[in-house]
């Protein structure tokens, strides 16, 4: 009994790994992709792949460059903190 309560507990939390894996691609193909590339390794904005500033940047602004200066409209917290999951 107990070790099927574990392994069902492990199944539930990889399902729920990889639901937030497909959740901060989503959003980053919407909201990031067009400037930073396909996986964050730029196009004609920079490099953001591995920053661990992403979520920050999203949601409160605060880069001297626009459109950075502000926050990203439209991006919950969840969505900015999956799409710094993605850009590990």
């Amino acid at each position: 009994m107990k070790r099927t309560a574990m392994i069902l507990t492990t199944l539930a939390l990889l399902a729920a790994n990889c639901l937030a894996a497909e959740n901060g691609a989503k959003a980053y193909q919407q909201y990031c992709a067009k400037c930073h590339g396909k996986t964050g390794d730029g196009k004609m904005g920079p490099v953001i792949r591995g920053r661990s500033d992403i979520p920050e940047i999203i949601l409160r602004g605060g880069l001297k460059k626009s459109p950075h200066s502000r926050p990203i409209a439209g991006v919950t917290e969840e969505e900015a903190r999956a799409i710094a999951r993605f850009l590990k």
